[in-house]
């Protein structure tokens, strides 16, 4: 039984060797960082997605406006003909609008892949931080039960002592 159990503490050494330290402090506090910094993210991704919608509308806006001028005659306000001029006038303010509101789109779009990236890969992160928890937890089971192992091979090593000594005192009455 003795050799079994040093063949178990050498395993169970190894084991917490390779594993190293983990302060479970610190691995709380991370994962606490990684979920606000998961928060900080959903909320500017959300941002962004109004911020894209909102573009979005601009630019059907726009384009409803542009066809809307260009198929007029008359002001629907004050009943004047629209000359061609003020015709143009219009669908180039109009235009510059679309084409802010695309760039603006465009930018809204980049954000929000990049904000999907980075929430990606915290999410992972967080997954890494409670899977090296868990591994934590399980080195400090094995902590226990290679005290416990190491006081056993103990509680035998006196017991086998404690006998040699009775069977040395046994020889010594004999002879």
């Amino acid at each position: 039984e003795a050799a079994i159990i040093v063949q178990q503490i050498a395993r169970l050494s190894c084991e917490i060797e390779e594993a190293g330290e983990q302060d479970p402090e610190s691995i709380d506090q991370q994962i606490k960082s990684d979920r606000s910094r998961q928060e900080e993210l959903n909320e500017s991704l959300e941002m962004h997605k109004k911020k894209k919608y909102g573009q979005e509308v601009i630019i059907s806006t726009n384009k409803r406006l542009e066809q809307q001028i260009s198929s007029l005659d008359k002001c629907p306000v004050c009943r004047q003909q629209v000359t061609e001029e003020h015709k143009r006038f219009i669908k180039e303010k109009t235009q510059k609008a679309a084409v802010q509101a695309r760039e603006s789109l465009d930018s809204s779009d980049k954000s929000i892949v990049e904000l999907q990236n980075s929430l990606s890969e915290i999410t992972v992160r967080i997954e890494e931080v409670i899977a090296n928890k868990h591994n934590a937890k399980i080195i400090s089971m094995k902590k226990i039960e290679l005290d416990e192992k190491k006081k056993r091979l103990e509680t035998i090593r006196l017991a086998l002592e404690s006998i040699r000594k009775e069977i040395a005192g046994f020889e010594r009455g004999q002879a």
